[in-house]
């Protein structure tokens, strides 16, 4: 799809595994984001999820890249928003998930 793109990426030198997100992550996209992921990915591999140059986000976003993490340990979550959208996460009771964790 044209409106979102997912890349996954391996730095070789240190295995790390990427999973990046960006541009319309909404519920209009989260079922073809989910089937597009439920491909890229293995249940039993961490990733450094990165979401950037973001266009929209809401809450089925969000509540897919938690389960991802919660579903591959040693998984982490980066977020690079503009200072809106880290607000109304914050506001939203979603204040954790915009620092880069690894809870």
């Amino acid at each position: 799809m044209d409106n979102y793109k997912i890349e996954l990426t391996e730095d070789s030198s240190n295995k790390t595994k990427q999973l990046i997100f960006s541009g319309e992550l909404s519920i209009n996209y989260i079922h073809f984001i989910k089937d597009e992921v439920d491909e890229l990915i293995n249940p039993h591999d961490a990733y450094q999820i990165v979401v950037n140059n973001v266009d929209i986000i809401d809450l089925s976003f969000i509540q897919l890249i938690i389960s991802i993490k919660n579903s591959n340990p040693g998984s982490i979550i980066n977020m690079d928003l503009n200072e809106e959208t880290t607000n109304l996460l914050n506001i939203s009771g979603y204040r954790d998930i915009t620092k880069n964790n690894s809870k």
